[in-house]
């Protein structure tokens, strides 16, 4: 999973795969527990859709806080599907790998 360094790399890679692409960005901070079990959803989803042209990517909140009013959420973890350049749906807790293969598949027109 690529990690993001910059608020302006966020929107940068959102824009640069906004084609067709569908792009899962984790929020998350190093000393959030809860995030550290989203991760471990995000990786098992990404290894399961591997080969689907969807990017799996994550940015620390504490490399920029002001990420949180930009995006415009206040907790963590949150995950952001975007389709298009465009934020699809968000989920702000954890979410569980169920929901979040089933979402992406919809978007993706996946069986």
């Amino acid at each position: 999973m690529l990690e993001i360094d910059t608020v302006e790399n966020v929107f940068q890679f959102i824009e640069e795969y906004q084609n067709d692409e569908i792009i899962i960005i984790d929020y998350y901070a190093k000393w959030c527990k809860p995030c550290k079990g989203q991760s471990i959803v995000l990786k098992t989803v990404e290894e399961e859709l591997k080969d689907k042209n969807i990017f799996f990517t994550k940015f620390d909140v504490e490399k920029d806080p002001d990420i949180l009013k930009i995006v415009g959420f206040q907790s963590i973890p949150t995950v952001v599907v975007y389709k298009h350049g465009k934020e699809q749906c968000r989920f702000t807790g954890i979410v569980n790998f169920y929901t979040l293969n089933k979402t992406i598949k919809e978007l993706k027109k996946l069986k």
